[in-house]
Parts: structure tokens; sequence; C-alpha cells
């Protein structure tokens, strides 16, 4: 290994020290304005109507950590997609989702076409930095598209996201994080259409969720089906 690789590995090992520590110190920040349930908080996005909830079972709420989550449907009466948030309260957390990269072959999807991308969903604000992919099972292709929120700024993995959170503390903004994936069946839908559905509920969506984690969210899983049933 040259001097070169030697500096680089040791520059990587100091910045994971630091953002160690400063993601995993005590909180100190606290929600300043009352908590509303992520389920009611993004209930109504303007132009797409929800139609549908599922829940998870409590023992996957458990085992992710979850603080709160929605999982649903929505329709602009162009197209549908399937909307999961795992809302986290405090940077302590950050890392207890299941990136999709693992989950998704995990459960038996294979995935291609892996890429990053941005989307300006609101003015004023930085861009929406994303993940994207297809996943395939079976007879079912999805078009996927995920990001790691830390508190205001998103990020296409969880180690961007620490290294946000921790810039964030400094800053003297909030711990909350969350985990976003959009996704919508290809299946029958001319190649593109999925993308375009997705990127125009995320500049509908993003806004109304940007609040919502400014606001500091809600401080317990209000939306869990006690005996795990999908409805």
């Amino acid at each position: 290994m040259g001097s070169l690789s030697r500096i680089r590995v040791l520059t990587l090992l100091v910045l994971l020290s630091v953002t160690g520590i400063g993601i995993y110190r005590e909180p100190k920040f606290q929600a300043q304005n009352p908590s509303v349930p992520l389920a009611l908080a993004l209930a109504h996005i303007p132009g797409w109507e929800q139609t549908h909830r599922s829940f998870l079972n409590p023992r996957i709420v458990a085992l992710l950590k979850l603080d709160d989550y929605l999982q649903a449907g929505y329709a602009n009466g162009k197209g549908e997609i399937a909307l999961y948030v795992g809302y986290y309260r405090s940077a302590r957390k950050v890392g207890a989702v299941h990136d999709p990269l693992v989950c998704f072959p995990g459960q038996g999807w294979q995935l291609q076409d892996r890429t990053e991308g941005t989307l300006a969903a609101k003015s004023g604000e930085r861009p929406v930095r994303y993940s994207t992919m297809i996943a395939h099972q079976d007879a079912e292709e999805q078009r996927v598209v995920y990001w790691f929120q830390a508190f205001d700024r998103a990020a296409t993995n969880t180690f961007s996201q620490k290294l946000l959170l921790w810039r964030q503390r400094l800053a003297g903004k909030g711990d909350a994080n969350a985990f976003v994936r959009v996704s919508c069946s290809m299946n029958g839908r001319a190649p593109g259409e999925c993308q375009k559905n997705i990127v125009a509920f995320i500049r509908r969506f993003y806004p109304v969720f940007l609040d919502y984690m400014r606001q500091g969210g809600s401080d317990l899983v209000t939306n869990a089906d006690p005996k795990g049933r999908v409805q």
C-alpha cells in the first residue's frame, strides 16, 4: 500500500470516528412544535389521493426501531405509487434502516439499473438527492426511488446521512431522520411512465414532508395495527 493510500485510509477512519461521536452523543434537540402522527401529516398530498394504508407487523416495527411510519398508496388520476416512510426522532437510530440494496435481494428481488439523481422539489430548498433502481420478482417489475433524510437534507446512503446529521448538529438543527421509498409498478406501463409518476409525486410530497421533519414529528408509533394485519 502506497503512502497516498495510507493517508486516504487514515483520513476516512478519522471522519468515521468524528461522525460516530457527533451522531451518538446524547441528543440535545427537542421538537418545538406540537407533535402529530406521520399518517395524519401525510394524509393529504396536493393533487394526490391516498387510496389505502397498510400496517407492519409489530415485530418488524420493533426490529426497525421505528418511532413512526407510514405505508400507503396514492393516485392522481394518471398514475399510482406506493409510499413508505420510516421516521426516527433520534440520531442514535441512524443505521436502523435496512438499505434496499440489502433487504430487496433478501426478499427475493433482483435489482438492476441502479443510479443516483437529484430533484428540485421545493423552491429555495436544497434538491432531493436520491437513489433509483428497477426491482424484479417473478412477473412483477417495479421502479423504486429512495433516500435517507437527515432533518431537512436528503442523502443517497446512510453514510452521507450520518455526515449530514453531524453537520446539522453543529448548525444547531434537529436530530429527526427518516427513510423514504417511493415505488411504482411497471407492469403494463410504457417505459419511463413510472419514473414520471414518481417525480410528479415527490414534487408534491416533499414540501409537506419537509415541514413535518422540521416540526419534529411524533414521538411514538401511532399507526401500527396491534395484530400486524394489512388493511
